[in-house]
């Protein structure tokens, strides 16, 4: 197509505006020539720049991680400490069951030495209250004797046994 030069009413010319256009339409298509090439990157960018911020985050929490580790391990104590620690606790259990049985061996041993002694003690007031109680059963072991040799020798009539005259 041709152009033609028109004028307008208005007095402007349509080669400038022609050229204007087409001033434009190169700006246009170098703006969309850019944008299809940021497109076609933009994916990439994006994708590096969370690949950035994930590496940051990471090296952030791996940071964190550190200092919350070296803060636990400040404290607690170690497997030796520990170990020492428990042992001078057994020990103290040990040394305190030993001194409880040996407390109940010296309470048992002075019981016994009590019993003993009150035993000891009373003794004779035992041997007498045996030796009046066995002459208290030998004198009714007497009585029962002699008061059954007697019934035998002299034994007893019952009226229902004994004959009587008037049968």
């Amino acid at each position: 197509m041709g152009r033609r030069e028109h004028q307008e009413p208005g007095g402007g010319d349509v080669d400038t505006l022609v050229e204007e256009i087409e001033q434009t339409g190169d700006r246009l298509a170098a703006a969309v020539e850019a944008l299809a090439f940021k497109k076609a990157h933009l994916k990439d960018e994006v994708i590096e720049i969370a690949e950035e911020k994930t590496d940051q985050f990471l090296e952030k929490a791996e940071e964190t991680k550190d200092q919350l580790v070296a803060k636990i391990s400040d404290k607690i104590p170690d497997r030796r400490e520990l170990k020492a620690k428990a042992s001078t606790v057994a020990a103290k259990i040990g040394d305190s069951a030993a001194e409880a049985k040996d407390a109940v061996v010296d309470k048992a041993a002075e019981a016994e030495h009590r019993i003993a002694a009150v035993a000891a003690e009373r003794l004779p007031e035992v041997k007498e209250a045996a030796s009046d109680v066995a002459e208290k059963v030998v004198d009714t072991v007497s009585r029962a004797g002699e008061t059954a040799v007697t019934r035998l020798r002299h034994p007893a009539r019952h009226p229902a046994v004994s004959p009587t005259p008037d049968n």
